[in-house]
């Protein structure tokens, strides 16, 4: 485990080495995170956008994560099913992050199955 994401009421996502208190009023949820385990970073990008993190931020850390369309195209390919607010997330993150329709990336994404 490198650490552990969290969601502030704010909207900010803050990274923090120990588990932060989850019982804060101040934190909306936590997330284990595991550099070797790309779905960590998936879930704590797609998640956090359904449940409110400030978009630049999210922004910042699919750069430095490389959750880039071809990297979803492989998330999607290698997860069973997603939660509802990963669902959720995904739709912003095509459309906020990479700054495409959800048809185009559907139909983009279909010629990488």
């Amino acid at each position: 485990m490198d650490g552990f994401y969290y969601l502030h009421t704010n909207g900010d996502m803050i990274f923090k080495r120990f588990e932060p208190e989850a019982e804060s009023p101040f934190v909306k949820k936590v997330w284990p995170l595991d550099l070797k385990n790309r779905m960590d970073a998936w879930k704590i990008a797609l998640e956090g956008l359904f449940l409110g993190a400030n978009i630049e931020r999210i922004e910042d850390l699919a750069k430095k994560w490389g959750l880039t369309f071809e990297d979803s195209i492989e998330m999607l390919k290698r997860v069973k099913t997603l939660d509802p607010e990963e669902v959720g997330g995904l739709k912003l993150f095509v459309q906020k992050i990479l700054k495409m329709g959800e048809e185009e990336f559907w139909e983009k994404a279909k010629q990488g199955f």
